[in-house]
């Protein structure tokens, strides 16, 4: 295969092999330039620079703590007003969350027109899942180079005009796209803190750090995010069985290697057996033993308010407990789990009873109209934010 070799068709049939390369329409080609940015304090001055001048932009973090530290920093700096400033990310309850969307989608979304001017948009992972925004300009957490095709892909979206309006076909006249990357300073030769010196919340998520440092190569290589053309050299040039890793990365390359091997052994062991039938006892594939993806795992969390001795959930309406509840990570949880006050006693008890919840398991969080009770529907789960 040759770089430029994307999209790719391959058809097997019982006496063949078939592959070749599958031309695309030419308003699917696009490309987007990379820029760099290596402070907090630039990528600030970047956003405001922004609404300033009547646009909308959105700043792409790699945690939710970072997301909420920036949103408070520039809710404390005063130059945006509170109004024109959001925060969306997976910490919120489901019920807070579907609103914090649909607002987004309507400020940012296709049919966006005189109310995106001058936003502003904190988020993370969530914006590049299943989102169609369409923004001005993009600042991202320097990511993996496929999450940073996929967040790429919310960079002028649509056609607009210069002041932001959609058009229905011909050219946009907006600036020509740029996508602004938060990244550590280059190094020809990087060492193990290359990466969590500078973004340590970063360096968390995304571990495999060596692949972090490939990202950041080929991209300063190529200056752009070309499509199709350029994804498979994208993609090979971070992922590929030929790329070397610097020395500086070889006890964190054995330890992807490791937990390559370990995700393996975890993947043979979800597979189904169809050898002995239907079997009425089986209890290998109960739910709470099933996995459809190796990632680490998650508990739910319940959102409710306690008054005078009633629990009810935290919002309202049909499905009220579902919707109040928060997903996180379990490493997290076992981090935070003392800063909130719990549901506990015989009315936690009760509360397992009529919700059919496992008390070893399920856990409730008893919040109120003070922020300080670790919830809020503007920030989400705080839990302490450094």
């Amino acid at each position: 295969l040759e770089k430029d070799d994307y999209p790719w068709l391959t058809h097997v049939t019982k006496s063949d092999v078939n592959s070749h390369r599958v031309a695309t329409r030419k308003d699917v080609e696009r490309s987007v330039s990379v820029g760099w940015l290596h402070s907090e304090q630039e990528s600030i001055a970047r956003i405001e620079s922004a609404v300033s001048q009547g646009k909308c932009i959105a700043w792409i973090r790699n945690s939710v703590d970072d997301a909420i530290k920036v949103h408070r920093q520039l809710l404390a700096r005063g130059v945006i007003p509170t109004s024109s400033l959001s925060l969306f990310h997976s910490r919120f309850a489901f019920s807070d969350r579907q609103r914090i969307e649909t607002k987004t989608l309507a400020r940012f979304g296709k049919e966006g027109s005189s109310q995106r001017a001058g936003k502003a948009l904190i988020s993370t992972q969530v914006l590049e899942q299943s989102v169609d925004c369409d923004l001005d300009e993009m600042i991202s957490d320097l990511a993996p180079i496929d999450l940073l095709i996929q967040r790429a892909g919310r960079l002028q979206r649509h056609i607009r005009d210069i002041n932001g309006q959609l058009k229905r076909d011909g050219k946009d006249e907006r600036s020509p796209p740029e996508l602004l990357i938060l990244a550590p300073v280059w190094d020809d030769s990087p060492d193990e803190e290359w990466f969590g010196s500078a973004m340590r919340n970063s360096a968390y998520i995304y571990p495999d750090h060596g692949r972090i440092w490939l990202t950041q190569r080929v991209l300063r290589q190529q200056g752009a995010i070309q499509m199709p053309h350029s994804a498979r050299l994208l993609i090979e040039s971070v992922y590929g069985e030929d790329v070397v890793m610097p020395e500086g990365f070889a006890r964190s390359e054995q330890e992807q290697v490791g937990k390559y091997y370990c995700d393996r052994a975890m993947a043979k062991k979800f597979v189904l057996n169809f050898r002995p039938g239907y079997a009425a006892n089986i209890n290998d594939y109960l739910p709470e033993k099933l996995s459809t993806r190796l990632a680490e795992e998650s508990v739910s969390l319940w959102l409710a308010t306690c008054i005078d001795g009633v629990v009810k959930p935290y919002t309202t309406g049909a499905h009220a407990w579902e919707m109040s509840v928060v997903r996180v990570r379990r490493s997290w949880w076992k981090k935070h789990r003392d800063e909130f006050s719990l549901l506990e006693g015989e009315a936690f008890r009760q509360w397992c009873i009529e919700q059919r919840q496992d008390p070893e398991m399920a856990n409730v969080i008893l919040v109120t109209d003070n922020e300080s009770c670790g919830y809020s529907a503007t920030e989400g789960l705080i839990g302490k934010v450094g």
